[in-house]
């Protein structure tokens, strides 16, 4: 079994709350890391492929596609800038951009008639060493996510708030983490931002956190969804039309 952080598994709990509002259908997943939304996905019938810049994430994503016997998936090699998908997938991404309104104008060119950027992101409320130990993540608030969402082309379908309260009373035992954790070479940081949950240590944790023990506050945070009190968001957006 693949260990997660809960963060993570309150994330997935209210992506796949979400996704009862939409069809399945083609998508594309950027940054997919170890590749566990990629077998999400799969699971709940939608298709595609999926693009890291990591060789590291790849090795991760394939191995564990392979296990579960999803055929449904691609792995690329690169972009694939002539192909039009249904959704785009990216998780925690945006935060790493430089030009997130120029990033998402360009993914236009990629979305079906009707299609939706789905993403997330982390609430700049909770910002700290976690994030400046990942790649010195960029954190938002709710507003400056629609307004550089409005800046690209595109309009807000929906927005949610998650891992109220969980992820907040977890969060700074995340930052003591991050801020005695000193090995990690600088430049390898964002490629493994998504696969710190691999190690032998979370893997035994995860025999105490999982879907299983964490689903009375996966439930909880449905409460709270349309507030701003919990560490993250995610957010579906089609063209402005």
């Amino acid at each position: 079994m693949t260990a997660q952080a809960p963060r993570y598994l309150l994330r997935e709990f209210m992506l796949n709350h979400v996704l009862k509002k939409y069809s399945p259908g083609q998508f594309l997943e950027l940054g997919y890391g170890g590749g566990d939304m990629l077998a999400n996905l799969a699971g709940r019938g939608y298709s595609g492929c999926a693009f890291d810049s990591s060789t590291l994430a790849k090795g991760h994503a394939a191995r564990l596609l392979s296990d579960r016997n999803i055929e449904t998936v691609q792995l690329l090699d690169s972009f694939p800038a002539r192909e039009k998908f249904d959704y785009i997938f990216f998780f925690e991404l945006i935060g790493y951009l430089e030009n997130p309104i120029g990033y998402l104008s360009s993914l236009k060119a990629n979305l079906q008639e009707g299609g939706c950027i789905a993403f997330s992101f982390t609430n700049s409320k909770h910002a700290g060493a976690a994030e400046r130990s990942n790649g010195n993540m960029a954190c938002f608030t709710r507003n400056e996510i629609e307004q550089i969402l409005r800046n690209a082309g595109y309009k807000t379908d929906l927005i949610v708030n998650y891992g109220f309260p969980l992820s907040n009373i977890l969060k700074p035992l995340l930052h003591l983490y991050y801020s005695v954790r000193k090995s990690v070479i600088e430049g390898q940081q964002v490629a493994r931002s998504g696969l710190a949950h691999k190690n032998l240590l979370s893997r035994l944790v995860g025999i105490f956190v999982n879907r299983y023990t964490l689903y009375p506050f996966s439930l909880l945070q449905l409460c709270f969804w349309k507030s701003d009190l919990g560490t993250g968001y995610i957010v579906f957006a089609r063209l402005e039309s």
